[in-house]
């Protein structure tokens, strides 16, 4: 089975959203840690410069995006620093509207949306990762219609009120996806072909499109045309995890994400990750998060409605 650039792309999930109204006063130099998680910022008013640890400086303005992957410390400015200033948005949740943080006092410098969220790191052979540490769009409020000076009542309308935070997310994957695309494009001018990629991405990729299907391991290797002893192998030693593990990892994932978001039954939750039996599917959940799904779902809503968040989707 072919796998395209788009099946590689989309197969990538933003997932644990944390958003924020970001804003800097001029003076101002905020050092951001975000744990292992990446972080986003898509400027909407004014410019400030980024700086990344041990890394390049760049220029930011109205429109620009900066992609600052699996936690790269990086420091924000808007002028002559005089205000030094920390944050660790690690733990940054996901509300119903964007809330608003304000760093340093005086004069407005720049306005950000600022998203922090979990992404497994993308690879077309095993020693190579795709996604540089600091990727930069420069206009890309274009592509999601956003940061128009001309728009910026209906922007704070749409943001900050209810929903809000859907909005945000909605438009930070976007762009996310934009600059996977062009990461892309620059490591690999010619085009990625899907020869190209490594047995093990191949595999869990094949796999994770196709989730609802059982993939033991030899099923696993044939997919990439090899024998079942040399792909575990390849994929420990790639992974450091067995294929078993990593895959049950990732139906486990996807089955918290469903329980959290949709309505779906959990029979039919199980289903969707590939358990052959609800009963199967719950040891399995228990044996991760120590509550049965139901006990889990039931709890999630409880602290989504604390939060004020959003009705999950049937």
């Amino acid at each position: 089975m072919e796998l395209s650039l788009t099946d590689l792309l989309l197969s990538v999930r933003m997932d644990r959203y944390g958003l924020t109204d970001l804003r800097l006063t001029e003076g101002a130099e905020l050092s951001i840690r975000c744990g292992s998680r990446s972080c986003a910022h898509l400027v909407l008013s004014g410019s400030c410069t980024l700086s990344v640890d041990g890394g390049e400086t760049v220029s930011l303005k109205a429109g620009d995006y900066a992609l600052l992957t699996h936690g790269t410390l990086h420091r924000l400015q808007c002028g002559t620093a005089t205000q030094r200033l920390a944050a660790n948005i690690r733990l940054l949740g996901l509300e119903d509207s964007v809330p608003i943080q304000r760093f340093g006092e005086g004069i407005p410098g720049a306005r950000m949306l600022t998203v922090v969220f979990g992404s497994e790191r993308i690879r077309v052979r095993p020693d190579d990762s795709i996604v540089p540490p600091l990727v930069i769009l420069n206009g890309a409020s274009a592509i999601v219609n956003l940061a128009d000076a001309n728009r910026m009542e209906r922007l704070n309308r749409d943001l900050l009120g209810h929903g809000g935070s859907a909005l945000g997310a909605s438009a930070m994957h976007m762009l996310f996806v934009q600059a996977l695309t062009e990461a892309v494009g620059r490591s690999y001018p010619s085009g990625v072909d899907s020869r190209q990629f490594s047995p093990v991405s191949a595999a869990i990729r094949i796999a994770a499109h196709r989730l609802d299907e059982p993939w033991p391991v030899e099923r696993l290797a044939r997919s990439v045309g090899m024998s079942r002893s040399v792909f575990s192998a390849l994929f420990t030693a790639t992974t450091g995890e067995s294929p078993g593990h990593y895959l049950g990892r990732v139906k486990l994932t996807e089955a918290e994400r469903l329980l959290r978001l949709t309505d779906l039954p959990i029979s039919k939750v199980a289903g969707q990750c590939g358990y052959r039996s609800q009963a199967a599917f719950t040891r399995a959940f228990k044996r991760r998060y120590q509550q049965p799904p139901e006990r889990f779902r039931s709890e999630a809503r409880l602290q989504g409605a604390k939060q004020g968040l959003s009705t999950p989707m049937a």
